[in-house]
């Protein structure tokens, strides 16, 4: 809480505000005190400041009087100095201001509380900019107003009495100073045979009181007579005693009790040795000589943890034993924490709270700590966080790698071609598609020297992603020796749209979170989705734009969620009878329609490259337009319909000519300063030159043909920066 921006920001409270009420008037007022940071810190800063609590155990579901929060809301707004409303009916809507604070009635009148309802976990959430959980007491419960509502809170966080809580307990348990010493009492074994089993491993020494200790005495063969006790438990209590004895650990049985033959506040307190207690005997202290061997054991032990008396300390006569260990615990000079409504009243009872180092105000989430439990509570919120930090720290990585992509001078180099196209390349130069020429092929592209200068990545096939180069090497750590940025395609191609005549859909969702994960793994940065746009009479339909753009944004959503940045390339095919000017209201149409669905996907576009087409005429229209009229076109399509926060525009080039993408590429340029880095991704315009001059002779025409692409980078490279011209295509 204490990191989040809270000024002007509605922020709601889960306090344990479960106060003693009495006549209407709150009889201990510690849990209240306990949550005054949290409210006075949102105050301070400005916030708008909703709290919510249970009190009670009222019929969910239904408003009692009996468990109203108005004493609370009362003792607030004196204890604050300002009105502090009590809001009765909230679900639906509050009504604060910044600097105000108002009091939700008790969270248990509503219905699905207790059992988390989702739809109540969402109204709970709708409140709210910022969920504050600060009510530790209430930490072990999964219900709406303690889980749920972190779950779907725009921003979920723990308040600071929630941290100094779970710092205190794991200070005392992860790694505590020793010699550890660990009091449980209670009345029954079976209620904290958990924690026991828990502590017994953890600590030095391990006290045991009240009615478990009494199964414990029987445990070690004294008679324990009337004494409330569980004899079914009695080997497990015998089990803990032997394994603490193996492990050098001490579970100490008292050598004298106090006991009578009554459970009343007037019965006569008799002190024996434990190995004297009759049959008629109600063990209802530690006597004499137990009592200061433990507050010894508590005064010398650099880490005490005190969960419940040893004894009836609600009867004079039988709590001299809690007094004497109280005592002893507030002697010590080590640090105590201590948990549970009685141990809390009995630390009243002896006013020893100033020399107790943290007192806790949770029980049953006190128990489910020892017990070594996680949280509920604390768990949604640390799986918040933990969503938090993957996401900033993709985001770092995405904006890392994006920048890079589209660095000053330096393109991409499309080498993506499935196996279907890459055949049909290297058949019109006569070499036969197969896996070791795809390999070989493309080994010369990526080992060309000093490629790095004008290329920042590649993108790749999947089966080039998996081979080692002609040198043994794989492809990927070829890439990463000359600073070429690994990228994949991951659509499974382009298919026809059902009940769409001509027009195509591209496919590859199924399965796309596992493969991302994957080549995460080996080593991609980046990877790329094409969709098809046809233009032709009655096409494209806006049924066809959506579909496609739905589809880049699902995939790109993905991509960042693995730590990928995504390039969404939404081509519209140059091929067609189409004029100019018919491109750029297909291109800014279907640009617009996509960054909708990338808004709506919530896609981080500074993590994002986009790689559209040149808004040029079909390639059979009788009027191409100049170089001039097509870098005009383009970037005035691209200033109305892209986003300047996105991180860059790389084109392809369409079946362009090199010089002529090049030429186009250069520009566009000329025509800044613009939003975003205009670059290239072309796969043809590169490639066709070293593709010729390698076909002609695989084996010798290697570094001819690596001249050919590095002559095509590096032209490219200048045209990213608009300082290319025709003259250097001779140099």
């Amino acid at each position: 809480m204490q990191d989040q921006n809270l000024k002007n920001k509605r922020v709601l409270i889960r306090q344990d505000l479960n106060v003693p009420i009495h006549d209407g008037n709150i009889t201990s007022d510690k849990r209240i005190q306990a949550s005054l940071p949290s409210i006075k810190l949102a105050l301070t800063q400005g916030a708008a400041v909703m709290l919510m609590s249970h009190l009670g155990r009222p019929v969910e579901g239904e408003y009692n009087d009996k468990f109203s929060l108005k004493p609370v809301a009362e003792y607030l707004s004196k204890v604050l100095n300002q009105p502090v409303p009590l809001v009765k009916n909230w679900l639906d809507g509050v009504s604060v201001k910044p600097g105000q604070l108002v009091l939700l009635e008790n969270v248990r009148f509503n219905l699905g509380e207790k059992a988390n309802d989702e739809t109540l976990a969402k109204k709970l959430a709708s409140l709210c900019d910022i969920f504050v959980m600060d009510a530790f007491g209430t930490a072990h419960r999964k219900q709406a107003s303690t889980y749920g509502v972190a779950e779907f809170a725009p921003v979920a966080t723990a308040g600071p009495l929630l941290i100094a809580e779970l710092d205190a307990l794991t200070k005392s348990l992860d790694n505590p100073a020793r010699p550890m010493l660990a009091i449980v009492g209670g009345s029954k074994v079976s209620s904290k045979l958990t924690v026991l089993a828990s502590l017994s491993k953890k600590v030095d020494q391990l006290i045991v009181g009240g009615g478990i200790a009494n199964t414990f005495i029987a445990a070690a063969g004294y008679n324990v007579g009337a004494s409330l006790y569980e004899p079914d438990l009695i080997d497990q209590a015998r089990y803990l005693i032997q394994q603490a004895k193996v492990q050098g650990r001490e579970i100490p049985i008292p050598t004298d009790v106090v006991t009578a033959t009554e459970f009343s506040d007037s019965a006569k307190a008799t002190i024996k040795a434990v190995a004297d207690v009759a049959d008629d005997d109600l063990i209802l202290d530690i006597g004499p000589q137990t009592a200061q061997k433990f507050a010894k054991m508590a005064k010398q032990a650099k880490t005490v943890v005190w969960n419940g008396p040893v004894g009836v300390f609600e009867f004079e006569q039988f709590a001299h034993g809690t007094e004497t260990l109280a005592d002893g615990i507030a002697a010590g000079t080590g640090f105590s924490i201590a948990g549970g409504g009685d141990t809390l009243a009995a630390i009243d009872k002896y006013n020893i709270a100033k020399d107790i180092s943290y007192i806790s105000t949770g029980g049953g989430a006190f128990l489910e700590f020892l017990e070594g439990n996680k949280l509920p509570a604390v768990a949604i919120l640390e799986q918040r966080y933990k969503q938090y930090k993957r996401k900033q720290m993709n985001v770092e990585q995405l904006l890392e790698t994006a920048a890079a992509m589209v660095a000053p001078g330096k393109g991409i180099l499309a080498i993506d071609e499935s196996t279907g196209t890459i055949a049909k390349r290297l058949d019109s130069v006569n070499v036969e598609c197969n896996e070791t020429n795809r390999r070989d092929y493309r080994d010369m592209l990526l080992t060309t020297p000093e490629l790095g200068k004008h290329i920042s990545g590649a993108i790749l096939f999947d089966e080039t992603l998996r081979q080692n180069g002609k040198s043994g090497t794989s492809i990927v750590a070829i890439m990463n020796e000359t600073g070429i940025i690994p990228g994949i395609k991951v659509d499974t191609g382009a298919h026809p749209m059902a009940g769409f005549t001509g027009e195509l859909v591209t496919e590859g969702l199924d399965g796309l979170r596992a493969r991302l994960t994957e080549y995460a793994k080996l080593g991609v940065k980046f990877a790329k989705w094409r969709a098809v746009i046809t233009i032709a009479e009655g096409t494209p339909t806006q049924a066809n734009i959506e579909a496609n753009c739905h589809a880049l944004a699902r995939y790109a959503a993905l991509c960042q969620e693995a730590g990928i940045v995504p390039i969404v390339e939404p081509e519209v095919l140059m091929t067609g009878t189409h004029d100019i000017d018919t491109a750029y209201d297909v291109s800014e149409l279907v640009l617009k329609t996509l960054f909708t669905h990338l808004y709506e996907q919530d896609v981080l576009l500074e993590g994002t490259i986009l790689k559209p087409s040149m808004v040029v005429a079909g390639d059979k229209c009788p009027n191409q337009g100049d170089v001039e009229e097509v870098a005009e076109a383009t970037v005035s399509c691209l200033m109305n319909a892209v986003p300047a926060s996105l991180a860059g525009i790389v084109f392809l080039s369409g079946g362009q000519t090199e010089i002529a993408a090049t030429e186009h590429l250069n520009e566009m340029n000329k025509l800044g300063p613009l939003p975003w880095p205009l670059s290239f991704s072309f796969g043809r315009a590169l490639q066709a030159s070293a593709l010729k001059v390698w076909g002609a002779n695989p084996e010798k025409n290697i570094t001819a043909a690596q001249q050919e692409l590095s002559h095509r980078a590096r032209m490219n490279g200048f045209a990213a920066l608009g300082e290319y011209n025709a003259n250097m295509e001779s140099s």
